[in-house]
């Protein structure tokens, strides 16, 4: 009987050990496995280039280790806020998608929106420099710059000359780039309150912004807002004067030039016009 007994005890006693030792393999491995656990995060498609739209095409369903996630990885689950929406930059193939990708990270504040090597510098503006309340965060304009010039013993002048193309806007008013205002939001608070806007903040190299912080205390600055997929640099953009003006050469030049841009080769029954429009 007492044999039974210890029998009975030795089973119970390895029972509770293989249990705790179950138990305690569980407790070692399990983050090991978390680890390891395969998570769903968006990714680029192809190589997307900076200001295009995410579409379905550009963009995958992709598995991935939870340790190499980032932490602001956008899941399938955000696929429909994200559609319509541009990016900031390059992003390379296979790379994942965060809200910094598209300025619309969760990260407060302007300084992550600053590319690296780049500042951020506020310029006054009104409702003609500012280009009627028409920029919006991300949009891309040419700044230029009013002087007055005095030449010797002649009376003043005013010199008129492009100092910079193709500059991101970073902020209107208090506005920061996360994203475009769509159609839908065109006549939300936040849409008229950006109307009234008076200073816009640019993505400037440091020696960009001496240059715009001096423009800005000798002249007048006002914007020049582009296409979003117009970011054709011109080269030597000419000062204009009055006399420059007055010259009718270059009156005329300037005036075929719009004229062959506006110019259309039309093929009907296999012969070719041109219209102009």
């Amino acid at each position: 009987m007492q044999n039974k007994a210890s029998l009975i005890m030795g089973v119970v006693l390895g029972i509770l050990a293989i249990i705790m030792v179950h138990f305690y393999i569980q407790g070692v491995t399990r983050p090991i496995f978390k680890e390891k656990e395969m998570v769903s995060v968006l990714v680029a498609a192809k190589n997307i280039n900076a200001r295009e739209r995410i579409s379905g095409s550009t963009i995958k369903e992709s598995r991935v280790p939870r340790k190499f996630k980032d932490p602001n990885a956008l899941t399938p689950d955000d696929i429909e806020i994200i559609q319509g929406q541009k990016t900031l930059f390059l992003l390379k193939k296979g790379q994942q998608l965060t809200w910094l990708c598209l300025g619309m990270d969760k990260m407060e504040g302007l300084s992550p929106l600053i590319k690296q090597k780049e500042r951020a510098v506020t310029i006054s503006v009104d409702e003609v420099t500012g280009v009627g309340g028409h920029i919006q965060p991300n949009d891309h304009v040419d700044i230029a710059a009013n002087f007055t010039v005095e030449s010797g013993k002649s009376r003043a002048g005013i010199t008129t000359l492009t100092l910079l193309q193709n500059v991101t806007v970073l902020a209107v008013g208090r506005e920061v780039g996360r994203r475009r205002v769509d159609a839908e939001e065109a006549h939300s608070t936040s849409a008229m309150l950006r109307r009234g806007y008076n200073t816009v903040t640019l993505s400037l190299t440091p020696q960009e912004a001496e240059m715009i912080i001096f423009t800005q205390a000798r002249g007048k600055i006002i914007l020049v807002l582009r296409n979003p997929e117009d970011l054709e640099v011109i080269a030597d953009m000419p000062k204009i004067t009055m006399s420059s003006i007055l010259q009718l050469e270059q009156v005329k030049k300037l005036t075929i030039q719009r004229q062959d841009r506006i110019k259309i080769e039309v093929i009907k029954g296999g012969v070719k016009t041109i219209e102009r429009f």
